[in-house]
């Protein structure tokens, strides 16, 4: 998943620098066997995207095992024509496994991995019933191979192969095979990048500094042959990496691919799970101009906006980083949904997504730069390994779009003609995709296009609202917990992101409603449908006024807002729990009340799951009872470099 941030150090098992010591008999068979196992299991299960296949392909492999067993008993009993005996022995293998599981694990563990092996089971009955002997054992070798693509799209070794074939391996090999459910739902809660937080806009403007003595030589000689070429001040200029002289490209490659550069991405995209790939056919120099922009394409850089269109594109992204080469005090780039503001001064760098990130530059009143701010351009392509071709596809479409972009942005510095109407286009088109952008993202738009597509291609409206009225509810619950582990979330976006799929799903339950509302057949249940629906979303709205609509959304926990016991109602001491919650279950028993939902019986009830699943987490994980050092969190990112949580709130001034 695009943006999973890695999480503290401490949550982290440390990668393994040697190969497992291989367990003896007594280690095998003594108490706190999981514990070692599953220590040793982690290393090698880091990635979440390999967790996570890994509880796809185990199962499977398990399922396909005990159905070939149910199969192997039916027909040691003579019984090999009743699928109902090879049926119920497949079942007992899997009830049998996970009673054998229970000495060795913490009840919460055991309890998981139960749910696990009856899914399991439930499986396997259905290889014996459908697939039969041979489908059984090719569902075994289908999971087998699988889990070991996983390691290989993941770049992880598996664990097998850190023992296999040293003295004593075969009894850490039985240890392994008997605990694969529990060590598999254990390494899901110790990944390096939470699967929970999959969901979560994360805030992926970065920051570096290049002060290593070859990264400022190499900034020197760029700045003196700029400052050789006179550039004018009276609107921007530009030059392409492609066209430099070779000791101005040879230094811009330099610091393109310096430590400090590629380790700002690395910090943040593990490398055993991403490709870093700099993108040099859209690097440039840039030399701002001092003078007022006027109607010109310049004036695009001090409006709001995207840079690029292909904000459709999730799980990989083209980063723009903004290097200043010279010194800077004057303009500041400002990055309203991340919070972030920068005044990039010689050896500053900033990074963001190229098509998603809404940025502008504004001046710093009272300050004046004595000489022209120049700064490189660097471009990067960042996409899950495995995705190699996906990230290639978006590398060339933005390369491309950029390049035709740049006709139209030189011929529109000082447009004169039909260039005026050029010029004109160009801020029009970017003030259009920036307030899509804004409002409801494109990569949203996209989704809910794609869905409502393949609903109609289906023919059944149903898919489309299945697909798309629960997506705010994984992105509360990926939110907050990306909170407690003191994950970086892009606090504008998550916002818009919730309040666009909130606005869908209610739109789906508002159309339902008015289709197939039976007012005479419901007459009686009406006046109390409309006095829950009334009374519970009052209450949900009287919270969320009292809260504020950043503290609403986690404002505080994200460290937007300070924290701010609010006593006002419904809170207070006698206030209601969980109004905002308690008050949305409240209205949609209201609605399911008046009977329009018959056709899509699952809604309601999905809805109010989900909000009080949510709601136990909230619960469970109260970040205000927590340890110290997850409270600080919030006060920890309000004072780290760039965080301006005013910014967020003066983009319209």
């Amino acid at each position: 998943p695009m943006g999973a941030e890695a999480a503290p150090a401490a949550l982290l098992s440390p990668r393994p620098k040697t190969q497992p010591e291989p367990m003896g008999t007594a280690d095998a068979l003594g108490c706190g066997v999981f514990e070692r196992v599953a220590m040793e299991f982690r290393p090698y299960h880091s990635n979440s995207v390999n967790a996570a296949l890994h509880l796809v392909t185990t199962p499977l492999a398990l399922a396909g095992a005990a159905a070939a067993a149910g199969v192997g008993v039916a027909r040691l009993m003579g019984s090999a024509d009743d699928g109902s005996v090879a049926a119920v022995a497949a079942a007992g293998v899997c009830a049998a496994y996970a009673a054998s599981l229970l000495p060795y694990l913490s009840l919460l563990l055991w309890c998981a991995s139960t749910v696990v092996c009856a899914a399991t089971g439930g499986l396997a009955v259905l290889f014996v019933r459908e697939c039969g002997l041979y489908g059984a054992l090719a569902a075994f070798a289908a999971g087998y191979v699988l889990q070991d693509l996983a390691h290989f799209a993941t770049g992880e070794r598996t664990y097998q192969s850190a023992y296999q074939g040293r003295t004593g391996w075969l009894v850490t090999l039985a240890a392994h095979t008997f605990f694969l459910v529990p060590l598999v739902l254990d390494a899901l809660c110790h990944t390096e990048d939470s699967i929970l937080a999959w969901p979560v806009p994360h805030d992926h403007v970065m920051y570096a500094r290049l002060d290593g003595a070859e990264e400022v030589a190499h900034r020197a000689t760029l700045r003196e042959w700029v400052i050789e070429q006179k550039p004018s001040a009276k609107h921007t200029t530009h030059w392409w990496y492609e066209r430099l002289p070779e000791a101005a490209k040879a230094s811009f490659h330099a610091l393109a691919m310096s430590g400090s550069m590629l380790g700002m991405f690395r910090a943040r995209f593990p490398g055993n799970a991403y490709t870093v790939e700099p993108v040099f056919g859209m690097n440039e120099i840039y030399v701002a101009s001092d003078q007022n922009l006027g109607q010109t394409s310049d004036n695009v850089f001090y409006m709001l906006h995207t840079d690029g269109p292909w904000g459709v594109f999730p799980m990989c992204g083209l980063y723009r980083c903004i290097l200043a080469i010279s010194p800077n005090e004057q303009v500041a780039t400002r990055f309203p949904f991340s919070s972030k503001e920068f005044v990039l001064t010689d050896g500053d760098v900033a990074a963001f997504d190229f098509n998603r990130e809404i940025h502008d530059i504004k001046n710093v009143p009272g300050r004046c730069n004595e000489g022209q701010r120049i700064t490189l351009k660097v471009h990067y392509v960042v996409y899950p390994t495995v995705l190699r071709p996906y990230g290639k596809l978006l590398k060339a479409l933005t390369t491309t779009y950029n390049t035709l972009a740049r006709l139209t942005f030189l011929n529109t510095i000082q447009p004169r003609g039909l260039w005026r109407l050029a010029a004109w286009l160009v801020l029009k088109i970017t003030s259009v995709r920036f307030r899509t952008e804004m409002h409801a993202g494109w990569t949203n738009v996209s989704y809910v296009a794609a869905c409502a597509l393949a609903a109609h291609w289906l023919g059944d409206y149903r898919l489309l609202v299945a697909m798309t009225s629960f997506v705010h509810y994984f992105m509360y619950i990926g939110t907050y917990h990306a909170a407690l582990l003191g994950l970086r979330v892009s606090f504008g976006h998550f916002k818009r992101d919730v309040v666009f799929y909130k606005a869908v799903a209610y739109a789906h339950i508002c159309n339902i409603l008015v289709r197939n509302l039976d007012v005479a057949r419901a007459h009686a249940s009406l006046p109390v449908a409309a006095a829950m629906v009334c009374i519970g979303y009052g209450l949900a709205a009287a919270a969320s006024v009292a809260l504020g609509l950043d503290q609403t959304y986690f404002g505080a926990e994200l460290g937007e807002c300070k924290p701010r016991f609010v006593t006002a109602f419904p809170y207070g001491r006698f206030g209601v729990p969980h109004p905002m919650i308690l008050g949305a279950i409240t209205g949609l028993v209201g609605l399911q009340l008046t009977g329009a939902f018959v056709g899509v019986p699952w809604l309601i009830p999905t809805h109010i799951g989900l909000y009080l699943l949510h709601m136990l987490q909230e619960q469970a994980c109260d970040m205000y009872s927590a340890d110290a050092a997850i409270k600080a969190f919030g006060h920890a990112r309000r004072h780290s470099a760039g965080y301006l949580p005013a910014v967020a709130r003066a983009h319209d001034e």
